[in-house]
């Protein structure tokens, strides 16, 4: 039987002014001269990736990082090469996006019913009724 055990997650951001020049933001009062940051998570043993993601995503808004990037960040990540077209399939058809591959499948099939279509109401166009009696009116 395994023993209990407390177990956290620590996130540290540490960072001191260094004089570069005598216009930096210091001498202006535009920047911290030393700060550190924790944030500390008890008991991450029992959450789940949505929500361990979700506390990660805090951290990096209290840097500066908007939540474009922190997508765009993710997306890399779970979205890489590694990843086969089938798992990326049925992601999204879970979360409704299409594949490049599959995107431009569609976008050529869509492309050979538009020039189906067009054959046929020319085709249809230039039919008149028996005996030629009926004119054609093209309302175009």
């Amino acid at each position: 039987m395994t023993e209990p055990y407390d177990s956290k997650i620590t996130l540290t951001y540490s960072s001191k002014w260094n004089e570069m020049s005598s216009r930096s933001g210091f001498e202006w009062g535009e920047s911290i001269p030393e700060e550190t940051m924790f944030m500390v998570l008890p008991g991450p043993e029992e959450l789940t990736v949505y929500q361990l993601l979700k506390w990660y995503i805090k951290f990096l808004r209290h840097f500066g990082f908007n939540d474009r990037l922190i997508r765009m960040g993710l997306a890399n990540q779970l979205f890489d090469e590694v990843v086969t077209d089938n798992d990326l399939r049925e992601l999204g058809k879970e979360y409704g996006f299409v594949t490049e591959s599959d995107f431009y499948d569609k976008v050529e099939e869509e492309a050979k019913k538009k020039i189906e279509e067009k054959e046929e109401w020319d085709r249809l166009k230039k039919t008149q009724g028996p005996m030629g009696t009926v004119e054609f009116i093209d309302n175009d």
